[in-house]
C-alpha cells in the first residue's frame, strides 16, 4: 500500500461519492483509500419504510466484507459482520424493535466449536442470553431475563461435569 488517503467528495465530482436521496429513496455513502486498491467502504441508508443497509467492504482482500443493516418501524433490524474469505466466521446480530424480539447471535461457522446466541424479547416478553460451546458437551451458559410482570432467571450450566 503507497499509504492511506481518505476522500469525500459530492456527487458528480471524481472520487468517492456520497448521495442522499430522501424520502422513500435510498442515501449512499461511499469512502475510498485510493492510496491503495485495498480498501472500500461503503455506507447505504434507506430511510422512510424501506431498510438501512451500511456495507464495509475490503476488495484487495477477499478475506473480509463487513454488512450493517437495519430495518426501521415495524420491520427488523438486522447487523451482518462476516469474514468471506474464511468459511469460519460470521457474526450476525438481529433486533427486532416494538413488539417483536430482539436476538443477537454470534457464530463461528467453520468451527462447530462455539455459537453464541443473544436473544432479548421486549416488553411482555423474555430476554433470553445464551452462550454455548457445542463441540464439547461440558459448557452451557444460559442467561435469561423476564422483564415486566415475569420472573428474571439466571442460569450457568456445566452440563458435562455432574459436579457443578
Amino acid at each position: 500500500s503507497s499509504g492511506f488517503g481518505l476522500a469525500f467528495s459530492a456527487l458528480g465530482t471524481s472520487g468517492p461519492h456520497f448521495t442522499a436521496f430522501h424520502w422513500l429513496r435510498p442515501s449512499f455513502y461511499g469512502f475510498k483509500d485510493f492510496g491503495s486498491p485495498n480498501f472500500v467502504s461503503a455506507f447505504t441508508a434507506f430511510h422512510g419504510l424501506r431498510p438501512s443497509i451500511y456495507g464495509f467492504k475490503d476488495f484487495g482482500s477477499p478475506n473480509f466484507v463487513s454488512a450493517f443493516t437495519a430495518f426501521h418501524g415495524l420491520r427488523p433490524s438486522i447487523y451482518c459482520f462476516r469474514d468471506v474469505g474464511s468459511p469460519d466466521f460470521v457474526s450476525a446480530f438481529t433486533a427486532f424493535h416494538g413488539l417483536r424480539p430482539s436476538f443477537y447471535g454470534f457464530k463461528d461457522f467453520g468451527s462447530p466449536n462455539f455459537v453464541s446466541a443473544f436473544t432479548a424479547f421486549h416488553g411482555l416478553r423474555p430476554s433470553i442470553y445464551c452462550f454455548r460451546d457445542f463441540r464439547s458437551p461440558d459448557f452451557v451458559s444460559a442467561f435469561t431475563a423476564f422483564h415486566g410482570l415475569r420472573p428474571s432467571i439466571y442460569c450457568f450450566r456445566d452440563v458435562g461435569s455432574p459436579d457443578f
